[in-house]
């Protein structure tokens, strides 16, 4: 046992430094990659911006473990510990995300990516294909893409896990989302203007690789308008998110078959923001919330960072506690609902991260505090959280 986690760890620290040395470069057609999306050089096994049929061959993954611990108002404990095993290294360790796989341009215009996720007791390696896509891009106003992808609904969850400022996204949010789903989207920018549309097979695969396309479709479309040059700021956008199915997902969460947010983002010097507002409804059950997360970049290397989240639910208890951790450790049903659901939610983040290599390897810590309330049972829970985590992405 003692050996088998010496081995794990040992991954954790090689797969975290990949390299030291990082530079930026230039894609396929001259342009410069963002950091974001190639923090560490070395990733790139080949580029040829003048090889017209293959132009790069890149290595992308991220390893994310994080630890927290957690009591609520009856004294019962919540945390990592709580974590299935398989995900856990030891008792306290969760990987939170464990993902690799290729990014390959060819052909000018084509691009191929996505990840598998692989197993924390590499037994076996392999867990399932998290995402996979073919994307046409020949302007930046069209993109096509076609396979399985993130759904990108609303502001907090459309950014990436890579550089999501929080080490977990709230409430209302998470009940919201799916896991990826198989299909089609266009999406791209013009002018002051950017979208997305898509259509995707709405049977989340949590565990198999490709939806079935036995449960109906689901749409997702989002517009957003630059208001930067009004409010004279580097970067600033508002827009409208939709996400509708023909029935309910089966993924365990509220049975909600359209939802719409209204988006905004903001930056100006050291100020970041971001902000939901978010409706949800089917089946009988809606729900309403609003998330707001303002962060300062205290250095370049040091950012502070801040959310509020509340959220009820309306013609039923429609919302759940979070999967992490309150939900896995199953002690807040009692002071709920039969069914652990609550119809009233709150909660406040605050938190710091250090970034040792922007976005690549960063270390985050993070107080939480969120209080649930209503329920056919009447009660309430209020919990304190303690969180932290290492993040790595190449």
């Amino acid at each position: 046992m003692r050996l088998r986690s010496s081995r794990r760890l040992s991954v954790l620290f090689l797969s975290g430094l990949v390299a030291l040395a990082a530079a930026p470069h230039a894609d396929a057609q001259g342009h410069e990659l963002s950091s974001l999306e190639q923090p560490w050089s070395r990733a790139v096994l080949y580029r040829d911006s003048s090889n017209r049929w293959l132009s790069e061959f890149a290595l992308q993954g991220r390893l994310m473990v994080q630890f927290a611990d957690g009591r609520d108002n009856d004294g019962d404990q919540l945390g990592t510990r709580n974590a299935p095993e398989f995900t856990r290294w030891g008792e306290s360790l969760e990987v939170r995300r464990w993902r690799l796989g290729p990014r390959v341009r060819f052909a000018r215009y084509w691009m191929l990516d996505g990840h598998i996720n692989i197993r924390p007791d590499l037994a076996p390696v392999y867990l399932n294909i998290y995402d996979v896509q073919l994307t046409w891009s020949r302007t930046p106003a069209l993109n096509v893409s076609v396979g399985k992808t993130k759904i990108p609904f609303s502001q907090e969850y459309t950014v990436s896990s890579a550089r999501i400022p929080t080490l977990e996204r709230s409430l209302l949010t998470n009940q919201i989302i799916t896991t990826p789903l198989t299909g089609v989207s266009a999406y791209g920018r013009r002018a002051d203007w950017r979208y997305r549309f898509g259509v995707y097979a709405n049977d989340p695969r949590p565990v198999d690789d490709f939806s079935r396309f036995d449960a109906g479709v689901a749409v997702l479309a989002k517009l957003a308008h630059n208001v930067s040059p009004a409010l004279g700021v580097d970067e600033a956008w508002v827009g409208l998110d939709a996400f509708l199915h023909t029935e309910p997902t089966a993924n365990l969460q509220p049975q909600y078959t359209r939802a719409f947010s209204l988006t905004s983002e903001l930056s100006e010097g050291r100020l970041g923001w971001q902000s939901d507002i978010l409706w949800s409804g089917g089946r009988g059950v809606e729900s309403v919330g609003m998330t707001f997360l303002p962060t300062y970049r205290v250095t370049s290397n040091v950012q502070l960072i801040a959310r509020a989240h509340a959220a009820a639910s309306f013609g039923g208890d429609g919302l759940l506690p979070a999967v992490r951790y309150e939900r896995l450790s199953g002690a807040l049903a009692p002071d709920l609902s039969p069914d652990g659901r609550a119809n009233r939610a709150v909660s406040g983040y605050a938190g710091i991260t250090y970034y040792l290599h922007g976005h690549g390897l960063k270390t985050m810590v993070a107080v939480e505090r969120a209080a649930l309330a209503g329920g056919q049972g009447g009660g309430g829970s209020d919990q304190w959280s303690f969180l932290s985590g290492v993040r790595a992405f190449f």
